[in-house]
């Protein structure tokens, strides 16, 4: 007797997509702290981490790209041809502005990443650790909205703008707790810093 079999279908896609996100959150955490204390200029000043973070970003709007195009035309050259144009045409027909969508959830993924890995790293310098778990909490639930929402999509006949609306609040949110924490990293003492140094600092986060 399957789980799927005992509840809804939508409920079994986020009860899965909630585990994988949580696990997936764990291990993309567990990377960014040990990076954060293998490499100490990661997380000396904000900015490097940011660089990061949208490195990272950067690099899997790159991947994602460069494996669709490759789909496309090993799909539109090959024998399913026909299947693939009709697919297309089926999500051109269920998603206004088709070519917008993507973008906008790599955007969106982008703001979540680099809210996560400052949040992370941040909680690294400063021994606060409940700001660890809090970018971990962002991974977590960025990865959790990205895959529930691309499973509905696919088994079913929604728009990819699903995909959007699920990752926007968690996006937004991620921005607030971002320009937040960005402040109060820069306010915090680093070791080993002289009082005009500490001073100047203050004076940057300040006109920030």
């Amino acid at each position: 007797y399957a789980l799927e079999d005992a509840m809804p279908y939508r409920a079994f896609i986020w009860l899965q997509s909630v585990a994988l996100g949580l696990w997936q959150g764990i291990a993309v955490t567990l990377v960014v702290a040990l990076a954060a204390l293998a490499f100490r200029r990661l997380r000396d000043k904000p900015i490097h981490t940011i660089a990061v973070g949208i490195g990272a970003s950067a690099c899997e709007m790159l991947i994602t790209a460069i494996v669709s195009l490759l789909g496309m035309l090993v799909l539109f050259t090959g024998k399913k041809s026909d299947g693939a144009q009709f697919n297309l045409a089926y999500d051109m027909a269920v998603t206004p502005l088709l070519p917008i969508v993507e973008p906008l959830i790599l955007a969106l993924q982008m703001i979540c990443v680099v809210a996560g890995t400052v949040l992370v790293v941040s909680g690294i310098q400063s021994k606060r650790y409940v700001s660890v778990l809090g970018g971990g909490l962002v991974f977590a639930a960025a990865l959790t909205a990205v895959s529930a929402s691309r499973a509905i999509t696919l088994f079913g006949p929604e728009s990819r703008w699903v995909i959007a609306g699920a990752l926007l609040p968690i996006a937004a949110l991620s921005y607030v707790v971002l320009r937040r924490n960005l402040r109060a990293w820069q306010l915090s003492p680093i070791e080993g810093e002289t009082a005009m140094e500490a001073f100047l600092r203050e004076n940057d986060a300040a006109a920030n």
